[in-house]
C-alpha cells in the first residue's frame, strides 16, 4: 500500500508540474550543425536535470504550441545512463520514458517492455496469470464485462496512464454502454474546459498531459462523437481523492439522480478498501450510498488471451479492493482489426527514407483527421508512426475518414505533408 501511495504522489507531481508549467527552452527550427552545437550547450550547461520528466517537458512543446513528439523520447533515452544509481530513479526513468513513448503508437512493444519493468523491476513475476486463472476470456470476457456493467449506476476502470491499450478497452465499450444507458465519460487526464472540449469534439494540446497521446484522444473523440458528456474531475489539494470523488458527483448525479456515469482514473484511485486512507472509489461510495462496479486493469499480465477476466477469489497479490479484474492485451492491431478499419498507404520521400537509416528517432509522421487540423494545428494525431528503417512505403489501419499527414523531425519541423485518402 505504501508503495502505491507514493506512485500515486508520483503521478500527482507529474501531471501538475505538467499541466501548469509549460517549459520551453527555444525553438528548435534550425538544422545540422549549428542546431547540434545549441543542443550540447544547453545540455552540457547548468540545465541537468534531476527529474526524467523535466529532461522530457524541455523539450516537449514547440513556440505554435504543437508536441513535439520525438525530442522528449530522444532525450530520455540519451540520457538514461543518468537515471541509474538507484531503484527509485530508474523507475521514475521508466515512467517518464514509458509515458513519452507512450505516444509513438507504433512502439507499442517498446512501451509493454517498459511498463513490465517498472511493474516488475525484479523480474519476480508475481504477477503474470495464466488461462487456469480465468473466469472467461477474449470476446466471453468482454461480454462478461459489458453485461456486469449494464445495469450499474457508475462504472470505474483504472489504467496505468503510459500503457495505451488500457485505453483500447475504454474505446471499445462505449458503443455497448451507450446503449445501455450511460450519458457521461469523467477522465481524471483531462484538465481542458469541459464546454469548451464537448463543443470543439476533440483533445488539443492544452486539454491535458497524459491525452497528447494518441489512443486517450481517440478515447475523446469518439465519446464526444457518440453523444457522452466528456469532463475532467481531479483536483490536486491536501484530500484529492475526496475532491475527485465530490467533482465526479456534483458534474453527474447532482444535476440528474438517473444518470450512469463512466469514469476512467489512473492506478489505485478505484480501490474501494476502508481504511486510514480512502481512495476515490470509497470516498464516491461514502459521499453517495452508490457502491460503483470497479474494474481494475493495470496490475496482472499474461501470454494466454487478449483479455481475460480473473478469477482472484484465492490470489493474494490483488494489490487493492475492486469488483473485477481483467487482464487487457488488446493492441491497437487486433483493435483495428476488429473494428474494420482501412488500409491507408502512406509513400516515403526518398531523401528522408535515406537519412532514416542512418539516424534513429529522427523522423514520425503525425495523422490528423483533415477538419480538425484545418481548424486547431494543436489537434492531437489519431496516430503517430515513427520511421525506424528506410521503408519507401508504409501501410497504417485507420477509421474510414479524410485524413491528413504530417512528417515531422525530432526537432519539430515539418519536412513533408500531404492528404490522405482512402
Amino acid at each position: 500500500m505504501k508503495n502505491q501511495y507514493n506512485l500515486a504522489l508520483l503521478v500527482l507531481f507529474i501531471v501538475f508540474t505538467s499541466c501548469n508549467t509549460v517549459k520551453n527552452i527555444q525553438n528548435i527550427r534550425n538544422a545540422g550543425v549549428v542546431l547540434n552545437e545549441t543542443y550540447s550547450y544547453y545540455v552540457n550547461d547548468s540545465l541537468t536535470f534531476s527529474s526524467p520528466f523535466d529532461l522530457a517537458r524541455a523539450w516537449e512543446i514547440l513556440e505554435d504550441t504543437t508536441v513535439n513528439y520525438l525530442m522528449p523520447v530522444y532525450q530520455l533515452k540519451s540520457h538514461e545512463q543518468n537515471y541509474t544509481d538507484n531503484i527509485m530513479n530508474r523507475r521514475m526513468w521508466l515512467q517518464a520514458y514509458g509515458t513519452y513513448i507512450s505516444r509513438l503508437t507504433n512502439e507499442a512493444k517498446e512501451n509493454l517492455k517498459t511498463a513490465l519493468e517498472f511493474s516488475d523491476p525484479n523480474n519476480l513475476k508475481y504477477n503474470v496469470v495464466s488461462s487456469e486463472n480465468a473466469l472467461q476470456t477474449n470476446e466471453d470476457a468482454l461480454n462478461y464485462l459489458i453485461q456486469k456493467c449494464k445495469d450499474e449506476r457508475v462504472v470505474m476502470i483504472n489504467e496505468n496512464h503510459f500503457t495505451p491499450h488500457n485505453r483500447i478497452l475504454g474505446e471499445i465499450i462505449l458503443d455497448s454502454l451507450y446503449n445501455y444507458g450511460f450519458r457521461y465519460l469523467a477522465m481524471e487526464a483531462i484538465f481542458d474546459n469541459e464546454d469548451v472540449l464537448n463543443q470543439r469534439g476533440f483533445a488539443v494540446t492544452h486539454t491535458g498531459f497524459y491525452t497528447r497521446e494518441p489512443i486517450m484522444a481517440n478515447l475523446i473523440r469518439k465519446a464526444i462523437e457518440k453523444g457522452y458528456y466528456v469532463f475532467g474531475y481531479d483536483n490536486f489539494t491536501s484530500d484529492r481523492e475526496k475532491e475527485q470523488a465530490l467533482h465526479i458527483y456534483q458534474k453527474t448525479l447532482a444535476k440528474d439522480s438517473t444518470s450512469k456515469v463512466l469514469v476512467f482514473a489512473g492506478f489505485q484511485h478505484i480501490d474501494e478498501t476502508e481504511g486510514a486512507r480512502n481512495w476515490m472509489a470509497r470516498k464516491f461510495f461514502l459521499l453517495t450510498g452508490i457502491d460503483p462496479l470497479t474494474v481494475e486493469q493495470q496490475r496482472f499480465v499474461t501470454e494466454d488471451a487478449y483479455l481475460m477476466v480473473l478469477d482472484t477469489t484465492s490470489r493474494k497479490n490483488r494489490g487493492m479492493n475492486c469488483d473485477i479484474f481483467v487482464v487487457n492485451n488488446i493492441n491497437y492491431e487486433l483493435f483495428a482489426a476488429k473494428s474494420g478499419y482501412k488500409n491507408y498507404n502512406i509513400t516515403i520521400p526518398a531523401e528522408i527514407a535515406a537519412q532514416v537509416q542512418s539516424q534513429s528517432l529522427m523522423f514520425i509522421i503525425s495523422i490528423f483527421k483533415a477538419d480538425e487540423y484545418q481548424k486547431d494545428k494543436t489537434v492531437i494525431p489519431v496516430y503517430n508512426y515513427v520511421l525506424n528503417n528506410n521503408l519507401s512505403d508504409i501501410t497504417i489501419q485507420l477509421p474510414a475518414d479524410m485524413y491528413y499527414y504530417v512528417i515531422k523531425n525530432r526537432y519539430g519541423e515539418i519536412v513533408f505533408e500531404n492528404s490522405l485518402i482512402f
